[in-house]
């Protein structure tokens, strides 16, 4: 299916030998309206179409949009509407009912069937294919002029005076099976049902549908309720409407339902409109001032919608602000952020620290504590603040906004740099971890906080390990430390009352560890200056690497936040933030173009609040949004070459090739080559 247009479109010429090459940006076919947050592409007799009545649509393998009308077969690449040639290539009718993409073991091919029977067509080569190619017999095609898919991937065809279904064998072939007689009708729509199996629907024109149920065909009537009843001019399209129920509407947007037993009720005088269902059609009728026939309706990849009309083809995408950005915050750079349970949201700058509502609300700082990196909670509304300068820690309450102690750090004098703290973490009995540059304290839990260096429960030497960033209690109540040149983990022996180094220690040697994280499994996952990141496997105590050539954005990672129950993952980089699909292990990028003050993230600096809506932090400023709202597809987006053209030396004109078999053929030295070509794009990623 098609991704969200506009694309972006380059012509090449280019020849064997001799060689000229060059390069032309092309003009983009039209305007992009903008009409109250839609962006909306029309396609209209503007643009080639004989008549602007679209009848159906759909979207082939590698992404063309192909669409009838009552007057033939169009295809767009993003950039230029396409006629398919009559001459040579002769279709049942002019007049296209349907269009639907069939796979074969070999090739996608694209069914057309229209008022007077159907063909097949291979959408690369346009090239009519025999029926023989899916088993069935040509005088099958000719009778068909609806086909819809079923969810066990059998087919129903609608002939001119019987329904058939076609079923797909073990060879790729179809096998028919005649059904039952149908009444004959003026332009009938097929229907498939998708809530319910062996359910199918024909429409045909004025007050009567016919329901297929179990190879039965049932007559029914459509009765008019509400005080201003509009005559019936025949159901153009079932879609469902979210609740297990159907909506269908008439010429002239009368609405029809179909509830969850599929009993059919008419209420043209509800409040609900046809536009509380398909919210782009009012973006239509704004652009056009007036109210088209809509005919058909599918969703297209990438958010975008297709609306066949009786003015044309209208491609809407709804434009929405995916990241919200903190605006007070902005050219700050943050270091840490913690969201409590109120709703509030706590972030450290070198100015200050400030605090505000998630998503949106007043922006406020509550006063001069600067590089505020990690937030601990210790009770009575007081918090223990890690500050990389001046003071180290302090305890601090927030209701009060006074500092309650500063707490003494054993040791000091012989460092500096061992009170600049960088994180924080309290394991199960309430003792307190600190990370600094130079080393690794800890504190017994207390009113008052008295630091000392954590030494080596086996040597009894100091724990020399610099630049700690990472603290993690584990949920076997383990610590885990990520320093300058790897993983440690610490085990606590309950019956000698020690902590005892893992064994199994150091990992990712040489490694710069900025973050942990533990999911619902307990699996380990960490997030490295530039490594990328890695999971450690808690079954197994394998590590796995996620990097760029997996696909994320930056292996400069920063921090890891999780949503839909650790299936997914927001790895925050020095340039853009990845999403990876935890059980496909597919990324998807956004970078400053998708809405962020700026492309490099901090380390430290991310929180989730507990309605899900996630804070990321950079050198920049702030952004908050919710997963849920991210648009995320998982179709690869391909070059469409649209046509190609040769200089033919006796005519001095360039000459349309034919693409047969995805392959050119050239004669002896052509002059030079032209390839029309569309680069697919979606808003927030970059390709």
């Amino acid at each position: 299916m098609l991704p969200r247009w506009p694309c972006h479109y380059w012509l090449i010429s280019s020849l064997a030998v001799p060689v000229s090459f060059f390069l032309f940006l092309l003009p983009r076919l039209g305007a992009q309206p903008e009409v109250s947050g839609y962006e909306i592409r029309r396609i209209s007799v503007q643009d080639g179409l004989e008549s602007q009545i679209i009848t159906t649509i759909c979207a082939d393998q590698q992404g063309l949009l192909w669409f009838g009308t009552q007057s033939g077969l169009y295809s767009f690449d993003g950039y230029r509407v396409a006629r398919l040639k009559q001459s040579g290539l002769p279709l049942p009718s002019e007049y296209v009912t349907d269009l639907v993409q069939i796979n074969t073991p070999s090739q996608a091919l694209l069914w057309i069937a229209t008022q007077a029977g159907s063909c097949l067509l291979d959408p690369v080569t346009r090239q009519i294919i025999p029926a023989a190619t899916l088993g069935l017999p040509d005088s099958l095609l000719r009778r068909c002029i609806q086909i819809e898919k079923r969810a066990d991937g059998s087919l129903l065809a609608l002939g001119k005076d019987r329904l058939f279904q076609l079923k797909p064998t073990k060879s790729g072939h179809y096998s028919a099976q005649d059904l039952l007689p149908v009444p004959q009708m003026i332009a009938p729509k097929l229907f498939v049902d998708p809530e319910i199996p062996n359910v199918a629907w024909v429409m045909p024109v004025k007050n009567r549908i016919y329901s297929l149920v179990q190879g039965n065909l049932s007559e029914i009537a459509i009765r008019q309720e509400g005080q201003k009843p509009t005559p019936v001019e025949g159901i153009l399209q079932f879609i469902p409407t979210g609740n297990h129920g159907l909506v269908g509407w008439d010429h002239v947007r009368n609405l029809f339902y179909l509830d969850q037993s599929r009993k059919i009720k008419a209420n043209p005088d509800s409040l609900k409109t046809l536009e509380s269902f398909l919210p782009g059609v009012g973006a239509i009728d704004r652009m056009l001032k007036q109210k088209p026939v809509i005919r058909c309706h599918t969703v297209l990849e990438g958010g975008q919608e297709a609306y066949g009309t009786s003015l044309g083809l209208f491609l809407v995408y709804r434009k929405t602000s995916l990241f919200h950005v903190i605006e007070p915050l902005v050219e700050e750079e943050i270091r840490g952020i913690l969201a409590d349970s109120s709703g509030r949201w706590w972030a450290g700058t070198y100015t200050g620290l400030y605090t505000g509502s998630a998503p949106g609300g007043p922006v406020k700082k509550t006063n001069n504590f600067t590089t505020v990196w990690d937030f601990l909670p210790v009770g009575n509304d007081c918090w223990l603040l890690a500050l990389e300068r001046p003071n180290g820690l302090i305890t601090w309450n927030r209701t009060s906004n006074q500092v309650v102690s500063t707490a003494r750090v054993e040791g000091l004098v012989h460092s500096a740099k061992m009170s600049q703290t960088l994180k924080l973490c309290q394991d199960f009995r309430g003792h307190i971890w600190a990370g600094t540059y130079t080393g690794l304290l800890h504190s017994d839990p207390g009113p008052a906080y008295d630091f000392r260096l954590f030494k080596d429960p086996v040597t009894g030497g100091a724990f020399n390990q610099a630049f700690i960033r990472a603290l993690l209690h584990d949920a076997d109540s383990s610590i885990w430390i990520g320093a300058q040149d790897g993983v440690y983990r610490l085990i606590f022996n309950k019956r000698k009352m020690r902590y005892e180094p893992d064994p199994k220690a150091p990992y990712l040697k040489n490694s710069v560890i900025i973050d942990f994280y533990q999911d619902r499994t307990s699996n380990i996952w960490i997030a490295t200056r530039d490594s990328g990141i890695f999971c450690r496997q808690k079954s197994t105590g394998i590590f796995r690497r996620y990097d760029m050539e997996n696909g994320l954005s930056n292996n400069a990672t920063c921090r890891i936040e999780s949503s839909h129950n650790d299936q997914v993952l927001w790895i925050s980089t020095h340039n853009g933030l990845s999403r990876l699909h935890v059980p496909s292990g597919i990324f998807h990028n956004f970078y400053e173009e998708s809405g962020f003050p700026g492309h490099e993230f901090n380390a430290a600096a991310s929180t989730t609040f507990p309605n899900g809506t996630m804070l990321f932090g950079g050198v920049n400023g702030l952004v908050s949004f919710h997963p849920d709202s991210i648009f995320i597809t998982n179709y690869h987006y391909k070059t469409i070459v649209s046509g190609a053209q040769v200089y033919d030396n006796d005519t001095k004109t360039l000459k349309d090739l034919t693409l047969q078999d995805r392959r050119i053929h050239l004669g002896p030295y052509p002059q030079y080559l032209v390839f029309y070509w569309a680069l697919q794009s979606i808003s927030g990623q970059r390709r």
